[in-house]
């Protein structure tokens, strides 16, 4: 396989890589918060770096969180379907919280009657 490396042929590459780009970044924005094309176009540079960040970070965590149900649902201890029991957690379950916790950088907190 031989490379075209004519400057043309690269400079077209690197136009459509920037639409490429600028489609998914329209896309992402716009489903992740319902803006409009409009809207999006009128954002900083430093202000989509910085939304992209945060949305790729929450979607680690929810991707962490579903993990971690899809984990306890093959256990049989717990599964999304069903609620355990109130304030019947195992010492296992409680130390997996604080774990948790400790990786979202976030506390644990007991609740009382709804109320923390």
């Amino acid at each position: 396989m031989v490379l075209d490396l004519r400057v043309p042929f690269i400079l077209d590459h690197l136009k459509q890589a920037e639409k490429d780009f600028y489609s998914y970044v329209i896309d992402l924005l716009a489903h992740e918060y319902g803006w409009t094309i409009e809207y999006i176009e009128s954002l900083s540079l430093p202000t989509i770096v910085k939304l992209i960040k945060a949305i790729r970070k929450r979607h680690d965590t929810q991707d962490l969180l579903f993990q971690i149900n899809v984990a306890k649902g093959m256990t049989g201890k717990i599964s999304s379907n069903s609620k355990p029991e109130p304030m019947k957690h195992s010492e296992n379950e409680q130390k997996n919280l604080e774990i948790l916790a400790r990786m979202l950088k976030t506390k644990v907190y007991k609740v009382k009657n709804g109320k923390t």
